[in-house]
């Protein structure tokens, strides 16, 4: 009966390692302490075959005579693609390194997706910010909105009391038109004498119709201020409830805005650890 050793063993189940790792871009290998005697190439990744001789600072030739395991990142730059290497030395039964078996895993895949992820934190990132921006902005629109309808509101009230003016006003026209009539009443009865007073009567009532026209138009005008006004301070009062509303949406956007920047860092994180 044939005595395998342990790299014997491992020549012997590499065919089924091959078969484990189709469809994955993987490069395996399995060497004595010279040279590589079984090499399973990767989709990207193809450094080195069978009898390869082994050369100082290959991970097979590092794992051997350092009876240590090694592993490394290989840059994009050495190949065209970037992967991991991972060696790990045979030992005789009297744990001498009498070879090596090595697995060079791409790492391609795992950058795109790690530069996916960055790139949707960096998105992720500048739309909160845009969206802060718009909140800060709607936040102060609504201010605004409020100092404006405070203000419709003093102009609607400074209407008001204008219009018991009006009426004051109103009231010492129709006294003053009673009196150009009492005036006019005396100055006949004066006969003669009264002429002069005549004049005066007649004048003091022109005064009360001017005064009473000048009245009319004025409250005229306060009554269209105080429909514009009214308008007004409701076209406010509805716009204040759209910013409002529009600032509610706004966070809950922002909410999940920064839920899917979690998310995407968490991601970036888990392609960064592979």
């Amino acid at each position: 009966m044939i005595k395998l050793n342990n790299l014997d063993c491992f020549l012997q189940v590499a065919p089924l390692i091959d078969r484990l790792l189709s469809n994955q871009d993987v490069a395996f290998s399995v060497s004595n302490d010279t040279e590589i005697l079984y090499f399973r190439p990767g989709e990207t990744i193809r450094v080195g075959h069978v009898g390869y001789a082994l050369q100082p600072g290959d991970g097979l030739y590092e794992a051997v005579h350092l009876n240590a395991e090694q592993s490394g990142i290989i840059p994009e730059d050495v190949i065209g693609t970037a992967f991991k290497t991972m060696t790990v030395p045979i030992r005789d039964q009297s744990g001498k390194a009498i070879g090596a078996v090595g697995m060079a895993t791409s790492l391609d895949k795992q950058n795109r997706v790690s530069a996916i992820a960055e790139n949707l934190v960096e998105s992720f990132r500048q739309i909160s910010a845009s969206i802060q921006h718009v909140s800060s902005e709607t936040q102060r629109i609504s201010g605004s909105h409020e100092t404006i309808l405070q203000s419709a509101e003093q102009a609607t009230t400074q209407a008001q009391n204008t219009s018991h003016i009006v009426d004051f006003i109103q009231n010492i026209s129709s006294q003053t038109k009673i009196l150009g009539l009492n005036a006019s009443i005396e100055a006949a009865r004066a006969g003669e004498h009264g002429r002069g007073f005549t004049v005066v009567a007649q004048e003091i009532r022109k005064l009360a119709d001017h005064t009473k026209q000048a009245v009319g138009q004025i409250e005229s005008g306060l009554e269209q201020m105080r429909v514009s006004t009214e308008q007004v301070t409701r076209q406010i009062a509805d716009n204040a409830k759209s910013v409002e509303t529009q600032s509610a949406a706004t966070q809950q956007v922002m909410a999940g805005i920064e839920a899917l920047e979690s998310l995407s860092t968490q991601l970036f994180d888990i392609a960064k650890a592979f």
